[in-house]
């Protein structure tokens, strides 16, 4: 399936009860049928979970893209299924700027 992916990371962190909480997050935007009810319009972003694989493929290229992933499904919270990301390959850069015109610096 077609995506952009717009921002991906990894993260690890001291949860509440000092538990060590790793995982890796990707951000992006699949094409579909757009919503089209009153009170809603338009795409949604989606921030998904994804694999350790799939999370160095990302990381290991400029972002924003244009790419085909695959998704995987895995128990998630009270063992609901989850869907997750488990390959991407990298296709065209998408340049947010030919859009949009100047670069803003991002904030520190």
């Amino acid at each position: 399936m077609k995506a952009l992916v717009f921002h991906a990371r990894k993260y690890e962190f001291a949860g509440k009860t000092g538990e060590l909480v790793k995982g890796n997050s990707v951000s992006l935007l699949e094409l579909y049928e757009p919503f089209k009810e009153d009170h809603e319009k338009g795409l949604p972003p989606q921030t998904v979970a994804a694999s350790d694989e799939a999370i160095e493929s990302i990381l290991g290229v400029q972002l924003p893209i244009v790419c085909d992933v695959e998704w995987g499904r895995r128990p998630g919270p009270k063992g609901k299924p989850e869907s997750y990301l488990v390959n991407f390959k990298p296709g065209k850069p998408w340049r947010l700027e030919d859009t949009l015109g100047t670069v803003a610096t991002a904030p520190k």
